[in-house]
């Protein structure tokens, strides 16, 4: 996959095939808000992993890997080699 940084996330990167990430003047931020990380939470413990509860640290690595996965990697200044 040419044009992948080697630390780079594919989860982050649009490539032939993929809808997602979706490119974010498409959506707001504000599409991956408590709802669907409740929903998703909800999946998982629906599917033995453990409860991730509201305002935890857990719920806010979830938010985070899903708007990530939705929109992709955030614009805006690299830190550490990774976005």
């Amino acid at each position: 996959m040419s044009g992948i940084r080697k630390a780079e996330c594919l989860c982050v990167v649009r490539t032939a095939g993929r809808e997602y990430p979706v490119e974010r003047d498409a959506v707001g931020a504000g599409r991956v808000g408590d709802g669907l990380v409740r929903d998703v939470a909800d999946v998982l413990a629906a599917h033995g992993w453990p409860v991730i509860e509201g305002e935890s640290p857990d719920w806010y690595a979830l938010m985070w890997v899903l708007v990530r996965f939705t929109m992709g990697a955030p614009v805006g200044r690299v830190r550490d080699g990774l976005r």
